[in-house]
């Protein structure tokens, strides 16, 4: 009977051991956000668990850009080190700290946002991230459809529209 309680109490404590060594992960959305142009976006990262680590560095990228989208560190946010194609433009739900919510809030959408970004928390020696799609899309004008010549029964029809992000395919029925 000792040999068994001695045997659960080791296991007990070695799984303890191991979710200390992973004291937090960061998650993201598996799927693509979709954001307009003009519009704004909501990039989701939140902490599991919940628990926002002490002294926290919060830190957006977009691959292949040198300087962060967005920095908070040492308590605050740091616009001077951010990629200046967004400045102004980001913000981070602080208020929402507590609950484990270090989302991206992107405005005034360009076509030039589309690409991966990454959400990587550190504290300590502890470094995190994840990553998140954005893609970028824009409605643009109504098509317009207009004869633009004949060539005995046969009819030609021209079609033109401008803005659309990406390009669209134009298919003709019968």
């Amino acid at each position: 009977g000792l040999k068994f309680c001695f045997g659960i109490q080791l296991l007990s404590r070695l799984d303890a051991t191991d979710r200390d060594e992973e004291s937090f992960i960061v998650r993201t959305p598996e799927n693509a956000v979709v954001g307009i142009v003009g519009g704004q976006v909501v990039l989701d990262c939140q902490l599991v668990p919940a628990e926002l680590p002490a002294n926290v560095e919060v830190r957006w990228n977009r691959l292949k850009l040198g300087e962060p989208v967005h920095l908070y560190r040492e308590g605050k946010d740091q616009p001077t080190l951010q990629d200046l194609s967004y400045a102004h433009r980001t913000e981070l739900y602080k208020s929402q700290f507590r609950n484990g919510n270090v989302s991206l809030l992107i405005k005034q959408l360009t076509v030039q946002d589309e690409g991966v970004y990454s959400c990587q928390v550190a504290s300590g020696q502890e470094r995190k991230d994840n990553k998140v799609m954005l893609k970028i899309a824009a409605v643009g004008l109504n098509p317009v459809i207009q004869l633009t010549g004949h060539r005995g029964s046969m009819v030609e029809l021209g079609c033109t529209s401008k803005g659309w992000y990406p390009e669209p395919k134009v298919m003709w029925l019968d």
